[in-house]
Order: structure tokens, then sequence, then C-alpha cells
């Protein structure tokens, strides 16, 4: 069987938005338009979830007055310490530090922290966020179990403590975190703009508290050091032995004889159920068990719609199920889609996505759109990738002052 698709080609230009420099005791005001991006205000992953107030209070170095070191001006917490600072107390040997510490230390359940923070690109060697181990429990874990250091290489760069690298140019531009500690299995997980960027086991012990700001480090720090915070930080506690979310995402991409499926992971799960039924909203019928984010139906037949949810399960048991989607197999070939074209001299690249995975095309070309499809040049036989995307070179023809494109499907 043979079909013949028409390939549309349409440019279409792309406009990037230029990222404006800061000036020094001036990121409360430049680029505040990018907090936009970050409005959002919700606990990611877990269930199961209540807001906490926050309450912290400020540790500063006592060489200077509070007031030259912490500011709160256009809803934005700006933390400052200089590295020839005092530390924050009299007597204490640490380095300098502005932070704000959050009470009441937390010692069981789960936590979830989130803020919305930018640092200095020029500025180096600070810790931006930690996690701090209680005072009665520090000479037996150690002081700390996570710190977020913030270092000027990569155009600004935040790190696990001295260590792996989280995420990158990030100088002067907002961005959010999200820290959450489970101390029922003693998991930490962190994320930088809603994407995981960390995840590892504490430190044992059952005592800790939060704290950001700028706290110097010694890995050659400048003389100033600032981090900036919206007052939009939120905290959530839960018992930290719910069960996971239901994963979102579902998607169904059927073929003539499949439909393969995949979904997005669910914080914490060991484990997906999914589940299919014939009938819309169930009942449904365990479908697959498995630890990865996708599946093929090969047992799906031609002329029947399903309809399939996913669950996620963990230690401590099943999620709720995800939205439900339907599907069917394909009784046509769909038709695959031109997703870009590169021009390089005299030859025109086309590359697409769409096809039957495994299966074959032919490309045609020719100047005369009216030809019949046999009289078109057969400039390319080839096969989509497991993917469906395809991709062909053709010579242009100088004397011709437009010419057209067929994919022919074997």
């Amino acid at each position: 069987m043979k079909s013949s698709v028409n390939i549309k080609i349409a440019i279409r230009k792309t406009v990037c938005c230029a990222g404006l420099k800061q000036m020094k005791f001036a990121a409360i005001v430049f680029n505040f338009c990018a907090l936009l991006s970050f409005s959002a205000a919700a606990q990611i992953g877990g269930t199961g979830w209540h807001p906490q107030t926050v309450n912290f209070k400020i540790q500063s170095p006592t060489n200077a007055p509070q007031s030259s070191r912490y500011f709160f001006t256009n809803n934005i917490f700006h933390c400052l310490i200089f590295s020839n600072d005092g530390a924050f107390s009299v007597g204490n040997t640490t380095l300098p530090r502005t932070e704000q510490r959050f009470n009441p230390d937390y010692t069981g359940g789960e936590i979830q922290y989130q803020a919305t923070m930018m640092a200095s690109a020029n500025e180096n060697s600070y810790c931006v966020f930690q996690i701090h181990t209680g005072d009665a429990q520090s000479p037996t874990f150690g002081s700390t179990t996570f710190m977020a250091f913030w270092f000027t290489n990569n155009g600004g760069s935040v790190h696990d403590y001295s260590g792996t690298t989280l995420a990158t140019n990030l100088g002067n531009k907002w961005f959010q975190l999200n820290v959450d500690h489970n101390v029922v299995t003693h998991t930490i997980r962190v994320w930088i703009n809603q994407q995981l960027v960390w995840a590892q086991q504490d430190n044992g012990a059952t005592d800790f508290y939060f704290k950001d700001g700028v706290y110097e480090q010694s890995h050659g720090p400048t003389l100033q050091m600032d981090t900036y915070i919206t007052n939009t930080i939120q905290e959530w506690v839960s018992s930290g032995t719910n069960p996971p979310a239901p994963p979102a995402g579902l998607t169904a991409t059927p073929t003539l004889s499949q439909i393969p499926l995949t979904w997005n992971s669910s914080v914490a799960a060991t484990n997906y159920s999914l589940k299919r039924s014939t009938t819309n909203g169930g009942p449904y019928t365990i479908l697959a068990n498995l630890t990865g984010t996708n599946f093929t139906d090969a047992t799906a037949v031609s002329g029947t719609t399903y309809y399939y949810v996913v669950s996620a399960l963990d230690q401590f048991g099943e999620s709720s199920n995800s939205t439900q989607i339907a599907a069917s197999l394909f009784t046509n070939r769909p038709p695959p889609i031109i997703s870009g074209i590169t021009l390089i001299g005299a030859k025109l690249i086309v590359n697409g996505s769409g096809g039957t995975a495994g299966g074959n095309y032919v490309a045609l070309a020719s100047t005369n759109v009216a030809l019949p499809a046999s009289q078109w040049q057969r400039i390319a036989t080839n096969s989509f990738d497991q993917a469906g995307n395809f991709n062909f070179t053709n010579s242009l023809d100088p004397n011709s002052s437009r010419q057209f494109y067929l994919l022919e499907l074997q």
C-alpha cells in the first residue's frame, strides 16, 4: 500500500529577549518581571500537605548594624555580607553570614521549603540555603546535612556544597528553589525551577531546621556577597507516610498496530500500575505493573476505544489514578509532520516526525506540482526511526524558482 503526503514548509521567526545586567544594590528592581514565571506556589510531589506559617529570625555579623546587612524593600529580602565581617555572635568562630533561621526545628514527618531567589553573577563562594542539624544533635551528626553553595562559574551556578553542580547560568536571574526533607525516610530532594536536580539521604539525625540567605564559604569568596529572596517563601508539612501523588502527563501516541503510552514520574514512586478499560470511567483492569514511565499496549484491537489511567506506588501505598485518557488504533496512517528545514549552500535538509516507527518512505521532488507522483524524482529512500522521525537531503535546482516535495509511505 502506498500513499503520498504533501509537505508544506513554513518558516517561523523566534524572538529572544535579552536579559538585563545587574547594578549593585539594584537587583531588587531590575528583571523583576521575571518573577512572573514563578508565580505558582505549590509543593512538588507527595500528598497530604498542609501549609505551615513561615517564621524565622535573622542572624547577621556583630560588627555592623543589622540594618546595613539585611533589608526588606519592594517585598524582597536582601541578605548581604562582606568577607571581612565578623561572625553572627560574639565568640563564634564561623565565617560571616546574614541568614534567615527558620523556626521551629522539625523533628519528624516531611517538610518542603519553596522560595524565589537571586544571587549575583560576579560574586563567589557562599551558601544560599542549608539544612542544619539541631543544636543538640550537631556534635553527633554534623552541623549540616545539605548546603546549596553559590559560585560565579558557569554564569552563576548552584552546587551541593562545593561538589556536584546542580544548576548553571542563574546569575542575576530569579530562580525557584524547592527543598523537600522527609525525616521518616531520611530523604532530601532539591528542585531548581521545578526540575529535580538532587536527591540524597540525610545524616540520620531527627532534629533539623532550614536557613537561607548568605553564608561565606572558604573557596575564594569575593569581598561582597548578596542573596535576594522574595517574600513569597512557603513551607508545607505532611506525615511523611502518605502515598505519592498520582502521575501527570499520561499520553498515548497510537500507531496502526499498537498504542505506546508515557507519563511523568511521580516523586518518590517506586512502581507504577497502568490500567485499561473499554468503558469511559472504568472499571479498569491492570494492564502492567512496572518501574518505568512508559509502556506499549500491543494487545489493542482496531475499532475499539480504550481508556487508560496510571497510579504510582511507594512503600506507603498507592496513589489515586491519574487523569484518564482515551486512545484507539489508527485505521489510516497519520501523515508525517515537517519540523525543520536547513539550507546549507545548495542543499536543503528536511526533517520531521510523526511517521510509523521503523516504517519506510520515499522522498519525491518536482518543480511542477501538477505532475502525477509517478513522474516526480525520487531523491531519498529511507526508514523512519524508532521514534517516527525522518531526515533527507536534496540538492536544489539553481534554474528553478521553486521546488515541491512529497513523502510516499511504503
